[in-house]
């Protein structure tokens, strides 16, 4: 850990610069605009108002009543709606939230790296912290559970380095209960460093059950907070498995057409998520080749068996974000596993070399996010539309409002009856909706009878997309340039 009685070394002081450097640059610029927070962010909100986990807007609850979240389970929504509690409902805020949780990444992979491994050079430090200092903002995170994962994660391999197995597998078993699919990954990967220690010593059967002991504690959070959840509404289970059931048979193609979905999708973040997942694979694959040539066959098989269940979990899985937050967790968990002192050097600039080109396949997207909100989006922008937006609905009734997600923000905090982005059937459907005018896919469009716009922002905000830059680099859904539609009732 980092020690304040210590002289801070110049690696410790260019992470905590370049932490200052991310931190004062987010507070100017436009909030960061996520398509998935508020699935998320909305349950948590309410959480913090005194009306529980409960949210309309999830795939397996399409109507207009408030259920307990039934997405993803509530350890994520739960935390935000700690936060939320102490710094309030906003666009900002849910900005910094997430900012958090990437710099407190950044921070425990720092000390991962350096507390653990001595055989570091001076130049090998300063490059993997300039590095660790790039991979801070992350401009490919989604708003999403999975940005927790990756802390509990690196909790839990802290922990673990620590010796503290036990409390190591309880945090796992945390991460169960933040995302399904990325925290059963992140536990194969913990379990794959433990078990490959254990075999390594080459204990007796029963000792072997012994040391399984500490497992057990991944069961703890999932038992209490299924049990908790069971408590509260046994329907809660129903909304889950429709949500995964919708998500299966509609939202991502099964077996080799995911597979060619990836490779041709126009989506950017997806492709980089994939090609950022193949590094990772290629990283285990160098690694188990090194691991067998040095007579390491226990820790080759290891890191191979890993590989193939976190692959297998990504491909039944099927979401481009699964692939993001693993390729990131399987680098790092293989990284620790190589404890063998004679593939120290081939692990230190191995492990330089891949985690730099996961690095660098970031940059990209986090250089448009950051140009994007400083010029197009930024926040003088931000506040004109969301003044304008506001000022429209304060005499308004507290009907239901949708709103693309870049616009959840504008109204939540004066009308906690907000959703975004789900299709309701026509008997539900919301009697505002606040759009982007460019969507080719909106509610709007497939209900044109059923609404009439009735407001749109001054041209003095005007629709960003007018120079060449500005339509390379950005997506259509990137403006602060809202449009209201009102629902026709029937007179």
């Amino acid at each position: 850990m980092l020690d304040p009685q210590k002289k801070l070394d110049a690696p410790t002081l260019l992470l905590l610069g370049g932490i200052l450097f991310w931190v004062s640059l987010y507070s100017l610029i436009g909030p960061r605009i996520g398509q998935d927070f508020f699935y998320f962010a909305d349950a948590g909100v309410n959480f913090a108002k005194g009306d529980g986990l409960k949210e309309v807007g999830t795939y397996g609850n399409p109507t207009l009543e408030y259920k307990y979240y039934a997405t993803y389970p509530p350890v994520y929504p739960f935390l935000y709606g700690m936060y939320t509690a102490l710094f309030g409902v906003g666009d900002y805020q849910n900005t910094f939230f997430n900012i958090f949780l990437r710099l407190t990444r950044a921070i425990l992979l720092f000390i991962i790296v350096f507390k653990y491994a001595k055989s570091w050079s001076k130049g090998q430090k300063f490059i993997i912290t300039f590095l660790i200092i790039l991979f801070a903002p992350s401009g490919n995170s989604y708003d999403r559970p999975e940005d927790l994962v990756t802390v509990f994660f690196l909790i839990s391999l802290l922990l673990y380095l620590m010796r503290k197995y036990s409390i190591a597998f309880l945090i796992a078993g945390l991460n169960l209960m933040t995302s399904p699919v990325c925290g059963l990954i992140s536990a194969v990967i913990l379990l794959g460093i433990y078990f490959h220690d254990v075999f390594r010593e080459k204990v007796e059967w029963k000792a072997l059950i012994e040391k399984s002991y500490p497992v057990l504690y991944m069961l703890v959070f999932p038992v209490i907070i299924i049990a908790i959840l069971a408590f509260l509404d046994t329907s809660i289970f129903e909304r889950f498995y429709n949500y995964v059931k919708l998500l299966r048979e509609k939202i991502r193609p099964a077996g080799i057409d995911y597979l060619k979905f990836l490779i041709t999708d126009r989506m950017f973040i997806s492709v980089i998520s994939f090609y950022s997942f193949l590094v990772a694979l290629i990283f285990g694959i160098f690694i188990a080749g090194f691991a067998y040539k040095a007579s390491e066959k226990t820790l080759a098989s290891f890191i191979l068996l890993v590989i193939g269940l976190v692959t297998l979990l990504n491909w039944e899985g099927r979401m481009n974000y699964y692939q993001h937050f693993s390729a990131h967790s399987l680098l790092i968990g293989i990284y620790l596993m190589l404890k063998v002192e004679k593939l120290e050097s081939v692990r230190n600039k191995s492990f330089a070399l891949f985690f730099g080109l996961l690095v660098l396949l970031g940059t990209s997207s986090t250089i448009r996010d950051v140009y994007v909100r400083f010029f197009p989006m930024n926040r003088e922008k931000y506040e004109s539309a969301k003044e304008q937006v506001r000022k429209f609905f304060k005499d308004k009734p507290k009907d239901f409002i949708q709103a693309s997600p870049q616009y959840y923000f504008f109204l939540k905090d004066i009308n906690p009856k907000i959703c975004a982005d789900i299709i309701f059937e026509d008997k539900y459907s919301p009697k505002y909706i606040v759009e982007y005018p460019q969507r080719k896919d909106s509610i709007i469009v497939l209900r044109s009878r059923l609404y009439r716009k009735v407001f749109e922002t001054e041209k003095s905000v005007p629709n960003p997309q007018n120079t060449f830059w500005e339509r390379l680099l950005m997506r259509p859904h990137e403006t602060w340039y809202p449009v209201i539609y009102e629902r026709i009732d029937e007179q």
